[in-house]
């Protein structure tokens, strides 16, 4: 990276205080935000030294150049990330930004496009090698979610090196290799439920409708997918970041689409009390007939591990990559790695007229939480053997095509339902 592009991405958050400065209104909201925030008395703010809107300020500019570190129950990187998020999703900050809606395109607020540069800046400062030492590197061996002994030792490079990591890949093994109809999960995730597409390509999210043209942005397959299935799943910071086919084929389409950088963080209290700070992440409960997922029963799932998000759709106009696998028996299937909570970028190990075999990598993430999205069409009658709520290892069966066989029930949306206060990332 050159210099002069090393020098911009170290005055982001100097952009950032200019503005506040600049325009009285938006200091007032990011003030009153942090008061708000302070009096919610989450202990992550005391943790990170935050009392005032300079502190949160000092706490961009810390975390920008920050040489990740673990704690021993695995929370400090979710807990920095959480944080950079939770003042800027309190309403005073929000109504800033670009809404999660439909009929949100670019050109994106000023707020909006200044998250993005700082988190593409904080992802050039992860690719630097003084982002690990090997003090930093050890914090995270002793942190037993992070399960490293999985993973072979390299010499890595940089942080974000370490955080897209290979796997001993006989730790992974590939459930019915042989038969195409048998659909693995793409990513080490949580398995968050899958919903119908309309036949006019639309999904329903807590009943806002969120057309597949836009999430397939403008493939010239994005009117394939009529009539078929939209499936969500979720990545915690500790999971296995890199990407695999779900089904063998020829991949038709490999890019990445830019977009927004958004993440919603709210301050949960749990049944002694205690307050912190937590990713919402899942989606609305589907509710679906024939082949619903396990957990279901045919009907909205309830269950208290996934917590949906107050804006569902931000897949659709979050940063992603997109990978359309051409399979001879089941047709097109879409797999879009969604960048979230920090993650600088998706790269593609894929390209176009590639041949791939379920579980070949086709992508990966650098630094951070992460989504992973499915999309696969009517043609394919696809039925989950998937449980809402469970994690998935890469190359798990999650689902089975019956491409042969009549099309399975109408589908029909989920009804908007209670929220849930835990963390979809605590699994």
């Amino acid at each position: 990276m050159s210099t002069q592009q090393d020098s911009n991405a170290g005055d982001v958050v100097d952009h950032l205080r200019t503005y506040l400065k600049e325009h009285p209104d938006v200091f007032t909201a990011f003030e009153l935000g942090v008061q708000i925030a302070l009096r919610i008395n989450v202990p992550q703010l005391k943790q990170f030294h935050i009392h005032n809107l300079n502190d949160y300020l000092n706490f961009y500019e810390r975390l920008l150049h920050w040489i990740p570190t673990e704690t021993f129950d695995g929370k400090n990187v979710y807990y920095h990330l959480c944080l950079f998020y939770f003042i800027l999703d309190l309403s005073p900050i929000k109504s800033l930004q670009t809404p999660i809606l439909p009929i949100s395109k670019q050109p994106w607020t000023w707020l909006s496009n200044w998250i993005i540069k700082f988190a593409k800046a904080m992802g050039s400062n992860l690719d630097k090698p003084e982002s690990l030492t090997k003090a930093s590197l050890q914090t995270f061996y002793k942190s037993p979610i992070y399960r490293m002994e999985d993973y072979p030792k390299r010499d890595w490079k940089s942080f974000n090196e370490f955080f897209a990591r290979e796997i001993n890949p006989a730790l992974r093994p590939i459930d019915v290799p042989s038969d195409p109809t048998v659909i693995v999960s793409p990513a080490d995730s949580v398995f968050d439920g899958a919903w119908p597409i309309e036949k006019n390509s639309v999904v329903f999210l807590k009943y806002i409708p969120w057309h597949i043209q836009q999430l397939l942005d403008d493939s010239k397959y994005k009117n394939e997918f009529g009539g078929g299935v939209f499936t969500h799943s979720f990545l915690a910071p500790h999971d296995y970041h890199r990407q695999h086919a779900p089904v063998p084929g020829i991949v038709r389409e490999a890019r990445v689409i830019p977009g927004l950088c958004y993440l919603e963080v709210e301050a949960v209290t749990d049944e002694s009390g205690n307050t912190s700070l937590s990713m919402r992440r899942g989606l609305p409960a589907p509710l679906l007939g024939r082949g619903a997922p396990k957990g279901t029963g045919g009907a909205a799932y309830t269950g208290s591990d996934i917590s949906a998000p107050d804006t569902p759709g931000y897949q659709f106009l979050q940063a992603r990559g997109l990978i359309v696998i051409d399979n001879p028996t089941i047709g097109l299937v879409a797999v879009l790695p969604i960048g979230m909570a920090q993650v600088s970028s998706v790269k593609l190990t894929v390209t176009c007229e590639q041949k791939v075999k379920k579980g070949d990598e086709i992508s990966y993430f650098q630094c951070g939480g992460s989504d992973c999205v499915m999309v696969f069409q009517q043609k394919a009658n696809v039925q989950f053997t998937a449980t809402l709520g469970q994690h998935y290892n890469f190359g798990n069966q999650v689902a089975q095509a019956f491409p042969n066989q009549p099309p399975h029930d109408d589908l029909v949306h989920a009804p908007e339902h209670s929220e849930h206060p835990n963390s979809p990332l605590d699994h």
